[in-house]
């Protein structure tokens, strides 16, 4: 006897029905074999256009401006000028909050979901720029300060990373309070606004991203779309949620994210890779970012990091 619940089985769940039933009659043996390794290749698939819409989210919002001209008659007072500014941070953000729609509408097709809710207190449901958001994701503050050393975009570039496991050291403690600023992902936090005079126009510009804090809590997000993607049945709806034997998710100790997980070599690279993006250049360091993301999402397939579906 196995127990296998159609609603509610995932990727491994499957896989492991199949590598079972080989067993039955081992005159299956070959048609299961074929059908295991079809199955698969088609996951190893659609991780990668995973990772190619993750890469893609991530390049699109790290270069991402936006631009307003306004002529010199027009402005009477700082105020004016201000009300420009925040005028242009509410669009700098729904612009944000576009990519990120139009990614997981992506991740959604590659797992073929046209059916697809999630709980009202979802992290998912909540605003990208929402303080619950930037405090469950995202790095803490002595990653970023790593992390961003090791991009040489921090206030505490001189750090010697050697003291990270022992002495934190008075410059990753200055880079740690820096992060406190970085964490705030609102307004001017977001995004550096310049301002430019010339011909009786003043030219406002805002952007790239600026936060370093903001990408990988970006990134954290899509990740958690793909668990939801990746471990949701297409059976789901028509499950009992509230059956008494039905297999609960598996809990995080905390809400949180992916990427404070990481090892700090696999930060660092991505630390490069977010830094190389807004100076509009190809990155040495994309690869091997392609290369974590892909390893979180066959973690996350085949159960090894737990697929936080509360969240």
């Amino acid at each position: 006897m196995r127990e296998f619940n159609a609603h509610r089985a995932t990727y491994a769940e499957r896989i492991k029905l199949l590598n079972a039933l080989k067993s039955i009659d081992q005159r299956w043996e070959p048609q299961l074999e074929e059908t295991i390794e079809a199955f698969s290749h088609d996951w190893e698939r659609r991780i990668d256009s995973s990772v190619t819409t993750i890469i893609g989210l991530l390049r699109e919002a790290l270069t991402f401006r936006i631009n307003r001209v306004v002529r010199v008659s027009d402005l009477q007072s700082d105020a004016d000028r201000r009300e420009i500014q925040q005028s242009l941070q509410k669009t700098f953000q729904d612009g944000l909050r576009k990519l990120e729609v139009e990614a997981q509408a992506q991740i959604r097709s590659h797992f073929r979901h046209n059916v697809w809710n999630l709980p009202a207190d979802s992290l998912l449901q909540k605003d990208l720029f929402s303080d619950e958001v930037g405090r469950a994701l995202g790095l803490n503050r002595v990653q970023m300060a790593l992390a961003g050393a090791a991009a040489g975009a921090t206030t505490g570039v001189g750090i010697d990373l050697s003291l990270a496991g022992g002495s934190l050291g008075a410059g990753l403690l200055l880079g740690a309070a820096a992060g406190s600023v970085l964490g705030a992902l609102g307004g001017a936090a977001l995004a550096k606004v310049d301002i430019q005079r010339t011909l009786g126009v003043e030219r406002f510009s805002l952007g790239p991203v600026s936060n370093q804090r903001f990408p990988f809590i970006l990134l954290d997000r899509i990740l958690l779309y793909c668990a939801r993607a990746m471990n949701w049945s297409h059976g789901r709806k028509a499950a009992d949620d509230s059956a008494p034997n039905r297999v609960p998710d598996r809990l995080a100790k905390r809400k949180r994210g992916y990427t404070e997980e990481l090892s700090q070599d696999q930060l660092k690279t991505l630390a490069k890779f977010f830094g190389d993006v807004p100076k509009a250049k190809e990155s040495k360091f994309e690869d091997d970012s392609r290369l974590i993301l892909a390893e979180l999402l066959q973690g996350l397939s085949a159960s090894e990091i737990d697929s936080r579906a509360e969240l």
